[in-house]
Order: structure tokens, then C-alpha cells, then sequence
């Protein structure tokens, strides 16, 4: 997917989970971040730059909005980076290397000191 398709189709889904939870996207996209943070072990922490007073307490605003598992969920995978060569041709092909089983591919000996 191109990257302007990729960046629109995140744009697309904070907004439509802005409309959803009645608050503004830059509010969504906070409460994203800190709800990433409370659920995963790598500490995430939203890095603001209000340029006035209406952004500052635009980006307040965030601290009340509540989202959804689904809400979170929906947001989590369409901001995922595609991984793209050699990740994508390597994915597909482990499914056909015995029968998906990757117990049953011959490992590489371990070089000994």
C-alpha cells in the first residue's frame, strides 16, 4: 500500500473514532498512546507540541476519553508499519516449508567456540 494511502486510511479511523467517542482526533490519538502504554511493556508516553492554549487544552482533553477494546484494537491495526522485504516474501514462504511446521526445518549448526 502506497505510504499517502496508508496515512489517509489512518487518518479515515481516528476520525471515524473521534465521531464515535464524541471527541476531537487529536484527543483520540493521545488516548491511543496511553492506552498503548497501559498495555504493553514497552512504556509509550504521548510527546505533545501545543502551539496555543486551544491545542493545550485540546490535547487535555485527551486525559477523559475512554476507548473501546474494539476502539483500541481498530486503531492498533491500521497504524501497523508494513514490514515489508524480506518480512512479507519470508511469511509466505515459511507456510509452505513443511507443511508450516517451523520444528521441522533442519536448524543451522551452532558455531562452536
Amino acid at each position: 500500500m502506497p505510504r499517502h494511502a496508508w496515512s489517509l486510511l489512518i487518518r479515515r479511523s481516528t476520525v471515524f473514532r473521534a465521531k464515535e467517542t464524541g471527541a476531537t482526533p487529536a484527543q483520540v490519538s493521545v488516548a491511543w498512546v496511553r492506552e498503548r502504554d497501559a498495555r504493553t511493556t514497552t512504556p509509550y508516553i504521548p510527546i505533545i507540541g501545543p502551539r496555543n492554549t486551544h491545542q493545550l487544552e485540546d490535547y487535555l482533553g485527551a486525559l477523559a476519553v475512554e476507548l473501546t477494546d474494539e476502539q483500541y484494537t481498530r486503531l492498533t491495526e491500521v497504524s501497523a508499519i508494513p514490514l515489508g522485504v524480506p518480512y512479507g516474501v519470508n511469511a509466505g514462504v515459511h507456510d509452505r516449508i513443511r507443511d508450516g511446521d517451523a520444528s521441522l526445518v533442519d536448524q543451522p549448526p551452532v558455531p562452536l567456540d
